[in-house]
């Protein structure tokens, strides 16, 4: 299933057993104590890997109202980590669920529910959540422009309030809109002034020094696989008439 599941188009088969996997996850009831902690971040991490590929499938497949069931059923309670869970761990599995709750929100705002309650998981107790949360709304709403100028804003805010989902919102919008003049103002500003950009300088430094070492190879030619003899030299009509013996004079009588 793992190799069905790499094909930029699935394979519709695989729509039915995604959505009884989905469908088995129900036994985890999040409002059982008892249950909690068997919901561990790999689960978490899990469920939201199964639930992209539905979402996938269903857009692929026309199926909206067969999404729009799965994403009801996709309680936004569970993701919650407990108490005792590893921090590295939280950390991991909620970076997962804001991946979600953006592909969620990039719907529709059909969608904005199932995608707003699982943006609250995910950022619970952060400063910025509320702020963060509005701008996800408007990516819903599909205004990419005024999605890219309050992302940069909140980019540049103050240290305690900054989060990646500001920046992973910017890059959907830019995506989206990216020959609008507001939004390449937005994204020159922070590719050049975000604490960040250097660290993102460095690395497209080091592709840009790879393929000058290496990139000759890619315009090298291709070894011959088959050789073929050289073709015989025609030779021309007055060479083959030169070189022709001459005919035998006739026998004379008597």
């Amino acid at each position: 299933v793992g190799r069905l599941l790499q094909f930029r188009t699935r394979p519709p088969l695989l729509l039915s057993l995604l959505s009884k996997c989905a469908a088995s996850l129900q036994a985890f009831d999040p409002k059982d104590d008892q249950r909690t902690t068997t919901w561990y971040a790999k689960a978490r991490v899990m469920s939201t890997y199964l639930f992209h590929q539905i979402i996938v499938l269903c857009a692929q497949l026309r199926q909206k109202e067969a999404l729009a069931k799965q994403i009801e059923l996709d309680a936004p309670q569970r993701y919650a980590a407990h108490q005792l869970a590893h921090a590295g761990s939280q950390v991991v599995a909620g970076a997962r669920i804001l991946d979600k709750a953006i592909e969620v929100a990039l719907l529709g705002s059909s969608f904005w529910e199932q995608a707003e309650a699982k943006a609250q998981v995910a950022l619970k107790d952060h400063p910025a959540a509320a702020d963060l949360i509005a701008l996800l709304k408007v990516l819903s709403e599909k205004d990419y422009v005024k999605v890219a100028g309050e992302a940069s804003r909140l980019a540049f805010g103050e240290e305690e309030k900054r989060h990646p989902l500001a920046l992973a919102l910017m890059r959907c919008a830019a995506k989206r809109s990216w020959s609008k003049e507001e939004t390449q103002a937005a994204l020159t500003t922070v590719l050049e002034q975000h604490p960040l950009a250097s660290a993102l300088d460095e690395v497209l430094g080091g592709a840009r020094k790879g393929f000058s070492d290496f990139g000759f190879m890619l315009r090298a030619l291709p070894p011959a696989r088959v050789t073929l003899p050289p073709p015989p030299e025609e030779t021309p009509p007055e060479a083959v008439e030169a070189e022709a013996p001459p005919a035998p004079a006739p026998a004379s009588g008597g």
